[in-house]
């Protein structure tokens, strides 16, 4: 049971919980919808070197563009996301990027998107899931010096929309562009890296407390009080690794992950008050649920943002338990790109 708890907080620091990893409960399959079968790939591709590594990037301009448009640049979530933020599993497929884009583009605006270096990387059959902070953000920073030089876009009407933990990096590239016209964060968790692992347990251990108090079989009773205690174990037993690597006393590797990349995780996580200062342009916040820890912690570290929570869109942009963009988290979305 430990060694489960380990893998299920290691999936989630590596950004890669099932409910994210491209299987929607209820999605349509590829044959049964003739629009999807026909999908071809969006104009505006190109590439752009990342350090050691060349990054497919798309930069979908609206057909019969008269003036130079605003354009939505999107900095995927941390799983190994492509530029149309592709979920599937055994032949069911969803595309929130890819539909958001052709969405916006009806409404004049262009949409820039790029395959992740985790992508990349799984593509190439190589460790992925521990890259570091700090390449994700300069990949995403030669994407957005790209775009920038189209001649199609308005550069005084440019957003960075962050997606959950590519939250981190839209921060940052805004801190350093202070003509940008607005900064988006979508799901976005403002709380330290440590924080939301330890949340995480409490979340689980409050699922488990619930599932025991309803049976009442004196065997699951007992299965629910192991898994309670073995979560409260590790939850203890990560707070004390963390510690020990926080100070650099210890050489761990905790959870798959080691000293280096969680000292630079905290770093990060914990700087967000020092960044969110250096930002000119306006911030606005989107949710499907504001927890209720997390509200002082928006209220202090984005005191002037536009905060908006949805109830019929999930952490991919989709209707719940459906392949479909959410038209919710478009309508919502609009009014921050027309300032």
């Amino acid at each position: 049971m430990k060694i489960l708890v380990i893998l299920l907080i290691s999936l989630l620091i590596a950004g890669c919980k099932k409910k994210d990893s491209g299987q929607p409960k209820k999605v349509e399959k590829i044959e049964d919808k003739k629009e999807i079968v026909a999908k071809k790939e969006l104009p505006g591709e190109f590439k752009v070197k990342a350090g050691d590594l060349e990054i497919s990037a798309r930069l979908a301009i609206p057909e019969n563009l008269k003036n130079p448009c605003p354009v939505l640049f999107i900095i995927p979530d941390k799983p190994p996301k492509d530029k149309d933020n592709t979920l599937s599993v055994e032949g069911l497929v969803a595309k929130s990027y890819r539909d958001l884009t052709i969405e916006l583009n009806k409404s004049g605006i262009a949409v820039a998107t790029y395959d992740s270096r985790p992508f990349i990387l799984q593509k190439k059959g190589g460790m992925y899931s521990n890259v570091s902070f700090s390449r994700n953000y300069e990949d995403a920073k030669a994407v957005f010096e790209e775009i920038k030089k189209s001649k199609n876009i308005d550069p005084e009407n440019i957003y960075i929309l962050g997606h959950r933990l590519g939250g981190q990096f839209a921060i940052r590239l805004a801190a350093e562009n202070e003509n940008l016209a607005g900064l988006i964060l979508f799901n976005f968790d403002p709380n330290p890296i440590e924080k939301q692992v330890s949340a995480e347990i409490d979340k689980r251990i409050e699922e488990q407390t619930a599932l025991m108090n309803k049976t009442a079989i004196s065997d699951q009773k007992q299965v629910f009080e192991t898994n309670i205690a073995t979560l409260k174990y590790n939850k203890d037993k990560f707070m004390r690794d963390f510690l020990s690597i926080k100070q650099r006393k210890e050489d761990l590797i905790l959870m798959s992950f080691g000293k280096d990349w969680w000292f630079e995780a905290s770093n990060w996580t914990n700087d967000y008050p020092n960044v969110l200062r250096k930002i000119k342009s306006p911030v606005s916040l989107i949710c499907i649920e504001l927890k209720k820890e997390n509200e002082p912690v928006f209220a202090r570290i984005f005191p002037n943002s536009r905060l908006e929570v949805l109830k019929n869109t999930d952490e991919n942009m989709l209707v719940p338990e459906n392949s479909e963009i959410s038209q919710e988290f478009v309508k919502a979305l609009l009014p921050h790109l027309k300032r």
